[in-house]
């Protein structure tokens, strides 16, 4: 209890021990944190907060009076700060005999605060001082003492990677350079412990004085952290990176702290953990989300949808696998447990999307957020009914409409369809029918809605008997400004003729200089040898221009694929392209005549970037899918058409999470 104040609580522990030539002078000092009440510390304010300790002479037998050195250290170098702390977990003394506690500081940057990490000072008996804020935003961080009297800190970052920095004398740091940063954070970041020994104690020797070790969850969903590794660094040197790390606490864990004996040449880790047994299931792990023994599924759309903490999946439900079988599309919401698992509910006919006489296909689902950034947003579910069961071939104007149907409350409830045929015939006069997606759609930074599309047109226009072959398929958009829906024009090739094209998806980048946004297209081609076709708009989808390079290959009778983007900064160190958008693709990769097989996944760091070799993400028949992103987990889902029912022998729909390091 003398670590205590009234009316405060008492957080933060970070103990640091002082070693003396004579044993009756050392001391262990317990540094932490007072905090005002119940307070949140989001709403702490200056002088909320105090930073304390207290000393023992006696193994921690019994302690002294609390020492406040809030005004000494912490007002007098940081005057716009909202709160601090110390620690968590262990302080050091360097070989100079100076005692170095880590901490991190809020201060105040512009119109908010963020964390930055500092350091503790003692230099003689009395007095303790506070040095400069680390560069970047960083939190909660460890030190440890490395060969020529240097100083390594290791800090909790709020990217894809930890904050690493050395010193010379323990005041200010330089962060190590962003190539030679590779320890992951965590989703939302967690503290994490490092630890200093000497190199010759490793089985084969080390290059340097002093090895590190860090200790770390090695995986997180949402807040969950799970399986506490610990890493092995041989020295600060190039050629010794970060190792890969050994778990030594397999389930539910987060903060740690590390210690070494060295007289008996062992390591203690104190860690959080708890008994309950968690299983993650992403990395590898797929889902079935429409399956059943009387019915084939084909056709994914998905969505994310953060504001809801929501994915929402869809899909056509058949009698057979035959496009003329389509009889209505299904739904499926997916939401995160607290043991960090996704749940799907029972798929849901969606019968809202229907016309008597008519069967519904091409799922395609946008979400539109409100311009204030308040309140629920709206999904728009684009699709089209066709006419009885006339095949796409032998279809004829006037037996294909476009349609979409609206939520506004998590997908639990649909509004009435409405009917938006009138956009196409304008457009294109000449029509033998359309389609939308499959797949999501995309709203522009602009707020502009764009959906994906394409059009089949008669090429003589006095032909309408539904069984001439002059048929040439387009890709375009369908866009929606100023509450206005309008279908675009073809993409143009070099000549100013519209290109052969089909299915089709979108995504929004920006080249990172001059924060230009552009409309990426990426469609169906009719089929190998041609690859897929590629292009760009400048003008918020209004019109768009096919690329130079062409290089994605397409499978022999074409497949649709799904595409993505989401920001580069989220690529590991190193892996970062030359603008603010990089870009994921899902196709299929193997397979001849109309076979698909091997679900690939392609990464394409820019635009200025050739697209990267395939990762494959799910093995065997496959076909359509559809991508999306979680921007709070850092993760991406894929819903993707997987292989027949081993009993039922029917068609199913899976999904399956990955990130990052499984495709770079």
């Amino acid at each position: 209890m003398a670590a205590t104040k009234p009316d405060y609580r008492t957080m933060s522990p970070c103990p640091v021990f002082e070693r003396n030539k004579e044993k009756e002078k050392e001391k262990l000092y317990l540094f932490f944190i007072c905090i005002k009440g119940n307070t949140k510390e989001d709403n702490l304010v200056k002088g909320q907060t105090r930073l304390c300790y207290i000393t023992s002479t006696d193994h921690g037998e019994t302690w002294s009076d609390l020492t406040d050195l809030t005004s000494s250290v912490m007002d007098s170098n940081f005057t716009n700060y909202k709160t601090f702390a110390v620690g968590p977990g262990h302080g050091i003394q360097l070989s100079s005999g100076t005692l170095l506690v880590p901490a991190y500081v809020r201060v105040k940057s512009g119109e908010s605060f963020k964390s930055n990490s500092v350091v503790l000072r003692r230099e003689d008996q009395n007095t303790w001082k506070a040095g400069q804020l680390i560069a970047v935003e960083s939190g909660e961080c460890q030190l440890a003492e490395v060969c020529d009297g240097k100083v390594y800190l290791n800090a909790r970052s709020t990217g894809i990677l930890r904050v690493e920095a050395l010193s010379d004398d323990g005041k200010s740091f330089e962060q190590l350079s962003k190539s030679k940063l590779t320890l992951k954070e965590t989703l939302h970041g967690c503290q994490g412990s490092v630890l200093g020994f000497p190199a010759r104690e490793l089985p084969a020797g080390g290059s340097s004085e002093t090895a590190l070790l860090f200790s770390h969850p090695t995986v997180g969903v949402q807040w969950n952290r799970l399986d506490l590794g610990v890493y092995l660094r041989k020295s600060l040197k190039d050629d010794d990176p970060w190792g890969k790390p050994l778990t030594i606490h397999p389930g539910l864990s987060g903060y740690s702290d590390l210690t070494y004996c060295k007289e008996e040449g062992h390591f203690g880790c104190l860690m959080e953990r708890m008994s309950q047994q968690y299983t993650l299931t992403m990395g590898g792990s797929e889902t079935l989300v429409f399956a059943h023994g009387g019915y084939d599924f084909r056709i994914p759309a998905l969505l994310y949808v953060k504001e809801w903490k929501t994915f929402l999946a869809f899909a056509e439900k058949r009698t057979s696998i035959h496009d003329e079988d389509a009889t209505n599309l299904v739904m499926s919401k997916g939401t995160r447990q607290h043991d960090g698992s996704l749940q799907w509910s029972p798929p849901k006919d969606l019968m809202k999307a229907t016309k008597p006489d008519y069967r519904t296909m091409n799922p395609c689902p946008v979400f539109e957020r409100n311009s204030t950034g308040t309140g629920n947003g709206t999904v728009y579910l684009f699709f089209i009914c066709l006419k009885g069961k006339i095949p796409e071939d032998k279809l004829v104007k006037g037996q294909t409409s476009l349609c979409y149907i609206i939520s506004t409350d998590h997908g639990d409830h649909w509004s009435d369809l409405t009917d938006l045929t009138s956009v196409m015939v304008s457009s294109f006069p000449n029509y033998q029918t359309f389609a939308v997606g499959p797949g999501h759609g995309i709203q522009l930074s602009s707020g502009i809605l764009l959906v994906p599309a394409y059009v089949r047109e008669w090429k003589c226009s006095w032909c309408c008997c539904g069984f001439c072959k002059g048929v040439s398929i387009h890709s375009v958009v369908l866009r929606r400004e100023n509450l206005l829906w309008k279908a675009i024009q073809p993409i143009a090739a070099d000549a100013g003729e519209s290109l052969e094209s089909g299915e089709c998806q979108l995504a929004e980048v920006c080249d990172g200089k001059k924060g230009k946004t552009q409309v990426y297209l990426n469609a169906r081609s009719p089929g190998a040898p041609e690859r897929r076709v590629e292009a760009l708009s400048d003008d918020d989808g209004a019109s768009f221009k096919l690329l130079n390079m062409l290089t994605l290959k397409e499978r022999p009778h074409g497949c649709q694929g799904s595409v993505l983007g989401f920001p580069a900064r989220e690529l590991p160190a190193g892996e970062g392209g030359s603008s603010e958008t990089a870009l994921l693709f899902s196709h299929p990769t193997a397979g001849e005549n109309w076979t698909r097989n091997d679900l690939g996944v392609y990464l394409r760091k820019s635009l200025q970037d050739a697209w990267g070799k395939s990762h494959i993400i799910h093995k065997g028949a496959s076909g359509y899918s559809d991508l999306t992103y979680c921007e709070e987990e850092g993760h991406f889902g894929c819903l993707m058409e997987s292989s027949k029912g081993e009993e039922s022998n029917r068609l199913q729909i899976a999904f399956r999470e990955f990130d990052l390091n499984e495709i770079v």
